[in-house]
């Protein structure tokens, strides 16, 4: 597997992706000379500025400073616009503007005769003034946008040292014997987990003990989320402690911040805070939704004190190689669009965010900027790791509306007009208003794609996308699906034309971040996947959402070991099922962790029975089958007995399984 990962030879660099590259026009105002307002000189001297307008390029307004009381002004003022080099040749109807008090004047770019080269042109208002303005016209030879569809550099850095650490660990494990030789026989594991909310991020902690205390977390190369997975593995990888931080503190941590409802920020006072914050977003010239709400209240829970931390903070953590990269994830999808149908997968480490359909990646931090045709146009703060939570976990969005409607017959739509109508004075101006209304409004959307979805600058807008890019490409994709299939969107390419892209919870597609993992370049040879997702009944089959990924992969031509459900008994449902390819070694084997409790209710240890009435009570619970439903995917409070119970439960499992775990290494 090595040579997967040699900067020289990795074989994904024969798949050139290519995007044309834009235009830089570069407008440099030098000077003018004898601005003048005709005989309003004789009691106003002018206050000369000029403003440059290119209206088919994005940011495409720039002024220059204010010269007070300055007939002869000199600015030596630089502006950058970018320009799709396609339109080009339909300039005239999209010219340059100059408007300043004195006049207006239309210059067509077509008039730059060379290309690189500087060339001054003077302007001339009323016969009389004049201005010297300065064009250079480029291609952009550096564009920010990453396009390949190899690792990162970073990615492919972290995996040599990361090996390493996992050769050690994995010869403490299994012994010297039985542990691999050297670096080349270390396989690549990623542990997976699903999504389900709270259920979901209290299952995946009890889980994340267990491989802690086990030694098996030393042994993976990637800690992979979805949804509520992907809230513990961020939250922990956001701990300051972490990766030294006690997992029995962190579960207790983790158990005191989930205790108190949701509802508690649902008032005036924090509305108010918040609608603020959108507000100063939405100024700064980014789009805003209640996703930006939404995460907020999932940060002030599970973050507390750490809301300002970010995505590439996580980038310390993983530098050395010591613990496993955690990978998120997310889906683009049109409006109006099943995102079973179009989904389009958006994977986010500490080191990059992208597309692996269009092989398109950008820095972590850039991640909501504003760019295009590859090129950052306008570059915003980091976005707070609070805000990518509430989009990874965005299809709870509308369970805020069903508590406040159900248990509380209050108007959310009423809460933010009167918690900002308390705080606008009479001189507000309209663009408050308009966010005001904006963020009341997105209450009333909840029920539709667009509340819930977060909405960001199409980092895409203005790229020639010829063709889309096999996830598998040395074995292209037959890119028919049947009409109406529940994937038959998936191959459709989104306009890059649009300013905004939306961007939801991946559970709406399905349930578990495989495509995360079964991206050749990363070349997983074990996942271990945990699945927290809801079922009818305790007893009803857990392979929903493992034949979805079955039958994805299928689509995209990459290998998955067949599921067969007749392993499937409902009279004896099991811990852990483990499913393997019985003729293609290059296909990954999945153990599948399922949620249930068997063994649990007679064991508080592996092999370590149970004896008192308390601990048999302790155990004797249902996961989906309890009246009281403490385990609901639209259950965000747990009592410290839930918590405990689920927690323990899930790590008792894969304590449980540990053996199994072993097992499949040595056999591989």
């Amino acid at each position: 597997y090595y040579v997967l990962f040699c900067f020289s030879c990795d074989p994904y660099q024969v798949f050139e992706v290519q995007h044309s590259p834009c235009l830089i026009l570069t407008v440099r105002v030098l000077q003018g000379r004898n601005i003048t307002l005709g005989f309003q000189d004789l009691y106003d001297i002018p206050d000369p500025y000029i403003n440059l307008v290119m209206r088919s390029s994005p940011e495409g307004r720039k002024s220059t400073t204010v010269k007070e009381d300055e007939p002869n002004p000199v600015w030596d003022e630089t502006f950058t616009f970018f320009i799709n080099f396609t339109k080009l040749i339909l300039m005239e109807s999209n010219s340059y503007w100059f408007d300043q008090l004195v006049g207006t004047v239309y210059y067509d770019i077509v008039n730059i005769r060379d290309m690189d080269k500087p060339q001054t042109e003077t302007f001339v208002f009323n016969d009389i003034s004049e201005v010297d303005i300065e064009f250079k016209l480029e291609f952009d030879r550096h564009p920010t946008l990453r396009y390949s569809l190899c690792l990162s550099h970073q990615e492919k850095s972290f995996i040599r040292k990361r090996k390493k650490h996992i050769l050690e660990a994995m010869r403490k494990l299994l012994g010297d014997e039985n542990g691999p030789q050297n670096i080349e026989e270390v396989p690549t594991i990623a542990v997976i987990g699903s999504g389900g909310g709270f259920r979901a991020m209290t299952g995946y902690s009890g889980v994340f003990k267990a491989l802690v205390e086990s030694g098996v977390l030393g042994c993976a190369m990637y800690a992979c989320g979805l949804s509520g997975s992907s809230w513990l593995v961020s939250t922990l990888y956001s701990h300051p402690k972490w990766p030294d931080l006690d997992m029995g503190e962190f579960l207790d941590e983790l158990k005191h911040c989930i205790d108190k409802s949701l509802l508690r920020f649902l008032n005036a006072s924090t509305m108010y805070s918040y609608v603020k914050f959108m507000i100063e977003k939405r100024r700064e010239g980014q789009p805003v939704s209640f996703t930006d709400i939404f995460g907020r209240m999932v940060g002030e829970t599970l973050l507390a004190d750490r809301m300002e931390t970010t995505l590439t903070d996580q980038r310390e953590k993983i530098k050395d190689g010591s613990v496993p990269m955690p990978l998120y994830t997310c889906v683009h999808v049109k409006k109006d669009v099943p995102a079973r149908s179009f989904q389009e997968w958006v994977e986010f480490s500490p080191y990059e965010i992208g597309m692996p359909k269009y092989g398109t990646f950008m820095d972590a931090k850039l991640f909501g900027s504003k760019f295009f045709m590859g090129k950052l146009v306008k570059e915003f703060k980091e976005q707070p790791l609070h805000f990518l939570q509430g989009i990874w976990g965005s299809a709870f969005c509308i369970l805020f509306r069903r508590l406040l409607e159900e248990n509380h017959q209050i108007d959310p739509t009423d809460m933010v007009r009167e918690a900002m109508g308390e705080r606008l004075d009479e001189g507000s101006d309209s663009i408050n208003t308009h966010i005001v209304n904006s963020a009341s409004n997105s209450w009333e959307l909840l029920s539709t794609r667009r509340g819930r979805a977060a909405v960001i600058h199409n980092f895409m807008r203005g790229l020639s996308l010829q063709q889309s890019y096999p996830l598998s490409p040395f074995t292209p994709v037959d890119e028919r699906v049947a009409p109406g299939d529940e994937f038959d969107g998936i191959f459709e390419m989104h306009p890059t034309s649009v300013k905004h892209i939306y961007m939801v919870d991946a559970g709406l597609a399905f349930n578990s971040p495989y495509p995360l993992v079964l991206r050749p370049q990363r070349a997983v040879d074990i996942i271990l996947s945990f699945d927290f997702s809801a079922r009818p009944s305790d007893n009803d089959q857990p392979f929903k959402e493992l034949l979805l990924a079955e039958k994805w992969a299928k689509l995209n031509r990459l290998p998955f070991p067949p599921i067969d459900t007749s392993v499937f008994d409902k009279d004896d449902v099991k811990e852990l099922y483990i499913f393997r390819h019985p003729t293609d070694n290059s296909c990954p084997i999945v153990l599948h962790f399922v949620l249930v409790n068997r063994k649990f209710k007679l064991y508080k240890k592996p092999e370590i029975p149970r004896e008192t009435k308390e601990e048999f009570e302790f155990a004797e619970f249902q996961l989906f089958d309890d009246p009281r439903a403490p385990y609901s995917t639209f259950n965000f409070t747990y009592t410290h007995s839930d918590f405990e119970r689920l927690s323990q439960l899930t790590e008792f499992n894969t304590l449980l399984h540990i053996d199994e775990i072993k097992e499949v290494r040595q056999v591989y």
